[in-house]
């Protein structure tokens, strides 16, 4: 058995040629929901299969350990989306160019939301990229499908991109945004609307949904959740990371407030020193780490003030962001000349 997802409720491992996705709520009051949960997926994953879809194949339900279990066709030699545009010399990327890439999931999503797949969690990690650079679907024990309609397509195109906004530049975005245009039937299409007004629309409502998620999930770090896991009186990265790392010691609000100023910069995709452990009981004080061979986006490899300037724009919100984030942290230059953001007073740590 391959362990490859722990979330507090579900986690999600490996039996060989199949993925098994075992639901079970902390709560034991809340565990009527886990078979609705699997199933639902199961379901899902059998109905689009059905109209041609890429997804994998659905193979059960079954009850085990007290948790609900889906048994998914396991998709072989593929990595997410997300992974792949962050690695530059990855093989799908060489083969075709980060922008066929993008525009295939473009039309991909419109594919999936023309069906009538309502999906509240599309997001470059539910994509699974093979070799030769095809697209898989992936995780939908959230979806749901019904009759299609222009403002559950637009809504599906918003969510997507207010997750890319970040991991993209502008001729990237603008590209996947006509590719999906052109992919939805004329009868599904926003009407009276012209495309490049709905494509401004479009652009603003993901920028501002992405400001919006990032400021919702912040107090994942503050509890255990897929960000963090609990070790006593302490809060510790689940992503464990190699390179400088850096300690602040300070009272436990003003190290609360650091921690989180740092995990905005990372949720917005920021170079970044990452938060790693927070401990607040006894001696208080926050590691960070800097990980090894961390890049900037590959087309802003400057000053991540200036990053976020001219990624997130001159809304209130933005000016915020970027006024919480220049308080509170100083730059440090990596040795390959990247420059990345660490807490202001910080200083190098050996553990």
């Amino acid at each position: 058995m391959e362990l490859l997802r722990e979330l507090p409720g579900r986690r999600v491992w490996r039996e060989g040629d199949v993925l098994v996705k075992a639901f079970r709520h902390p709560s034991p009051l809340m565990r009527w929901r886990d078979g609705r949960r699997a199933r639902r997926e199961l379901d899902v994953l059998a109905r689009l299969t059905a109209l041609g879809l890429p997804v994998p194949r659905p193979l059960g339900f079954e009850r085990r350990a007290g948790a609900a279990c889906a048994r998914i066709a396991w998709v072989a030699g593929t990595r997410t989306l997300e992974q792949v545009l962050d690695e530059a010399a990855d093989a799908a990327v060489a083969a075709r160019s980060r922008t066929d890439l993008v525009e295939d999931a473009a039309r991909l999503v419109a594919r999936f939301s023309s069906a009538g797949l309502h999906q509240p969690d599309w997001h470059p990690k539910n994509l699974l990229v093979d070799g030769a650079g095809a697209l898989v679907a992936i995780d939908f024990h959230k979806a749901r499908l019904a009759e299609p309609t222009p403002a559950s397509i637009e809504s599906a195109a918003r969510r997507m991109a207010s997750v890319l906004f970040e991991q993209l530049d502008a001729r990237e975005l603008l590209a996947a945004a006509h590719a999906w245009y052109a992919a939805l039937p004329d009868h599904l299409r926003p009407v009276h609307t012209a495309r490049r007004a709905l494509l401004r629309r479009l652009w603003i409502a993901a920028r501002a949904e992405r400001l919006e998620q990032v400021e919702r999930d912040l107090d994942r770090w503050l509890r255990t959740s897929g960000a963090v896991e609990r070790e006593g009186a302490a809060w510790v990265g689940r992503v464990r990371t190699f390179g400088a790392r850096f300690e602040l010691t300070c009272d436990a609000r003003a190290l609360a407030a650091a921690w989180i100023d740092q995990a905005r910069l990372c949720e917005h995709r920021v170079p970044c020193a990452r938060p790693e452990r927070l401990e607040l009981g006894g001696r208080p004080r926050a590691l960070f780490v800097v990980p090894d061979g961390a890049r900037a986006p590959r087309d802003l490899v400057l000053d991540p003030l200036e990053l976020l300037a001219e990624r997130l724009g001159p809304s209130a919100n933005a000016r915020a962001l970027v006024e919480r984030s220049r308080a509170g942290t100083t730059r440090w230059t990596a040795p390959d000349g990247t420059i990345h953001l660490v807490p202001r007073d910080a200083r190098p740590a050996d553990v």
